[in-house]
Order: C-alpha cells, then sequence, then structure tokens
C-alpha cells in the first residue's frame, strides 16, 4: 500500500493539478538523474530525455487507471524509477539492433582498440543516439516504427497510409536510410577518431 505522500501525489496527477505536478517533476528528478548516472553511465542530455519520457509514462499510467492509490505495491519513487530503467533498457536494445543490422560491431570493435580513458563506448552510443534522431524523413520515422515499435513491413504499409506501396517498398527504403545512416556515421566517427 502507497504511504500518504504517494497517495497525494497519485490524486494530484489524476486531477490533472498543473503546479503540483510540476512540483512533483521537480522532486523525483534530482534522485532519478545521480541513479542513472550512477548504474548506466549516460550523459545528462540522455538522462533528461528520459526522465521526461519516464515521468510522462507514469502520468500517463495514472491518468488511464493502469495505476492508483490502490494498485501501487512499492513507491512511486520506485515505480518512476523502474519505468526509466525498462525504457533505457528497450532503447538500447534497440539502438544494438540498428548496429547489428548496420554490421558495425566489425568496425566498432576494431576502432577502440587503441583508446584508453575516455568512455568511447558511451560517446560513441550517444553519438548514434544523435545521428538517428537528426536524420528526418522518412528515415527517422521508419527507424521508429521498425526499430522502437517493432512493427512489420505490412504493418509499416498499414499504419503510413500508403506511404509504401508494399513491404518490399518499405524494405527498400529502411536499405537506402541504413546506408544513409552507415555514411553519417562513419563520417562522425573517424572525425573523432572513433
Amino acid at each position: 500500500m502507497a504511504d500518504k505522500e504517494d497517495i497525494n501525489r497519485i490524486v494530484w496527477i489524476r486531477t490533472q493539478n498543473q503546479r503540483k505536478i510540476g512540483d512533483i517533476y521537480e522532486f523525483f528528478k534530482p534522485g532519478f538523474f545521480a541513479y542513472i548516472r550512477s548504474a548506466y553511465s549516460k550523459q545528462p542530455d540522455y538522462i533528461f530525455d528520459l526522465y521526461q519520457d519516464s515521468f510522462i509514462t507514469l502520468c500517463s499510467n495514472i491518468s488511464k487507471g493502469k495505476l492508483s492509490e490502490d494498485t501501487l505495491t512499492c513507491s512511486l519513487k520506485t515505480y518512476l524509477f523502474g519505468i526509466g530503467k525498462f525504457t533505457l533498457m528497450s532503447r538500447d536494445r534497440k539502438y544494438k539492433e540498428i548496429l547489428d543490422d548496420m554490421e558495425l560491431k566489425k568496425y566498432h570493435l576494431n576502432a577502440y582498440e587503441d583508446i584508453d580513458n575516455l568512455q568511447d563506448e558511451l560517446m560513441r552510443d550517444e553519438i548514434i543516439q544523435k545521428t538517428v534522431n537528426e536524420m528526418g524523413e522518412p528515415c527517422s520515422s521508419l527507424f521508429d516504427l521498425f526499430y522502437w515499435e517493432g512493427k512489420s513491413g505490412a504493418e509499416i504499409v498499414e499504419v503510413t497510409n500508403g506511404k509504401y506501396s508494399s513491404p518490399d517498398s518499405v524494405k527498400t527504403q529502411k536499405y537506402k536510410c541504413m546506408q544513409r545512416l552507415k555514411v553519417v556515421l562513419s563520417d562522425k566517427l573517424s572525425k573523432l577518431n572513433l
């Protein structure tokens, strides 16, 4: 059962008390940042985005009735941090799938043989994430649908309302986007000697 403070927080979120939601947001933020930074060594910009997404998910779960004062079995803080952890793991897994798909693993292993000290792995991951986010259309939404939402070519044809004529056209566009991503990433990584 939730404690009194967490019950109040859930009620404020459910009733959309904007001032109190802002207070809740600021209350959990420092602890969330410290937790993600120490447990996963992520950069501040990444943690900020992760926190916003996690907090929005928390509010959404309360608004939709998926979480209430009666169903909360841990502290609200633990629940929010759990959302953050699973969101982070899901994102990292999706970016790993992109890397596997691009066959950049072999490049990655060779590129870091001579680098010591800096957190090259994390820097490289941040560059990949930022590059994917900056790609623009149609690649950005296609990667979103394929990697983040796990949709098949046929499902992508259906949800994009005729943007693609067939699963093969989705596959072709994905291939073109991957080729473009490889070029941009190779250029960025080589400029940084990664």
